[in-house]
């Protein structure tokens, strides 16, 4: 990962190299045993695995969607675009996923392959978030298509998993710059999410 100044007001651009990743998600022979394991369990268990699997997709979603937002956070305190009263919390309850990763383009350089995983990470993500089961409906009910959904959902779990490695060596650069500590910074956050739940109970 190269840095270069091409601003005078000192906010900088970084260009993130990304060395391609295999992405496995399922093979056809495992898809044939998930069919095979499917066609020996009881409707209850198959309905269960999905949705465990589409839980999995979410979290991981979920985990993208924090490490977009923590290094949002961190490169406005290191480059003077935000002053230090900017709390952690405002910056993760102002913007959604797709706005978070669409962001980090003002400020990194994403070759064309990296880039386009950003691009399909944040369409899946809306995808399973709010059309999911209405397009999957007839799938999820239908035992010879249902190991191709769950291929589907871990698929999309390995593709977040995928954009997050893309961003660790970005993380870690700006928090190595920035100086701050993260343990004292997810602690608060924690305890304003505990405050907020608190006050709705």
């Amino acid at each position: 990962m190269n840095k270069k100044s091409t601003n005078p007001d000192n906010v900088r651009t970084r260009e993130l190299r990304y060395a391609t990743i295999e992405r496995p998600g399922i093979r056809d022979d495992d898809l044939k045993d998930l069919e095979s394991r499917f066609t020996a369990m009881d409707q209850e268990s198959r309905n269960g695995h999905i949705y465990a699997c589409y839980g999995v997709a979410m979290r991981t979603a979920q985990d993208l969607e924090d490490r977009a937002k923590t290094i949002l956070y961190v490169y406005q305190r290191v480059s003077g675009v935000a002053d230090t009263s900017v709390s952690y919390e405002t910056v993760f309850d102002r913007r959604t996923l797709g706005q978070a990763l669409k962001s980090l383009t003002t400020f990194t350089e994403f070759d064309p392959e990296a880039d386009e995983i950003r691009r399909l990470s944040r369409s899946r993500r809306n995808f399973l978030a709010h059309s999911f089961f209405v397009s999957r409906m007839d799938d999820l009910w239908r035992k010879e298509s249902q190991a191709a959904v769950v291929s589907e959902l871990l698929t999309d779990a390995q593709l977040f998993r995928d954009f997050q490695s893309i961003l660790d060596p970005l993380f870690v650069d700006l928090v190595s710059e920035s100086g701050i500590d993260l343990e004292a910074l997810y602690r608060s956050a924690e305890t304003s999410v505990r405050e907020k739940f608190n006050a709705l109970h």
